[in-house]
């Protein structure tokens, strides 16, 4: 799992054309984002790709709302909390890569809540890992974590 934070349009827009330039697509990645920070989104006038990538998810269904959380989630993530009681530090854990990561999902959730938007996708290989970090650290990501569940690594950044 790679995850990082995104903290403007431009940033998290850039960092998902390097999914789409590394042959991923909607279904391959994951957003979660506060409400608030998704309503910015939906009132903006401006128009991107990353209003593009959600409409699609939407447009797909693996999109939802946990207004109980505060939380608009996009992507494969979508379908391990439909129907279930789920916590902030729970999804959070799921997303990036599982359990005994409460203290870096804590850390996220309160991001979000400061209008961030976290992106995750599980790699295809460690190159593809390896490219997601550099290139999201190229466009302001901010944390980055990637835990290679192709090897045994596992690193953060700031």
């Amino acid at each position: 799992m790679v995850a990082g934070l995104f903290y403007d349009h431009d940033s998290a827009e850039r960092a998902s054309h390097s999914l789409f330039d590394r042959g991923y697509d909607i279904d391959d990645f994951n957003l979660v984002m506060s409400d608030e920070t998704w309503q910015e989104y939906l009132s903006a006038t401006e128009k991107g790709m990353l209003e593009a990538v959600i409409a699609a998810i939407a447009a797909t269904r693996s999109m939802t709302t946990l207004p109980e959380l505060g939380v608009v989630i996009a992507g494969p993530l979508v379908a391990s909390v439909a129907g279930a009681h789920v916590t902030a530090g729970g999804l959070l854990g799921a997303l990036l890569g599982g359990e005994g990561q409460e203290e870096r999902a804590k850390d996220y959730e309160n991001n979000l809540q400061e209008g961030g938007i976290l992106m995750g996708v599980t790699p295809h290989s460690e190159e593809d890992a390896s490219y997601f970090e550099e290139q999201w650290r190229q466009h302001s990501g901010r944390k980055i974590r990637s835990q290679h569940t192709l090897g045994a690594s596992s690193r953060t950044s700031s």
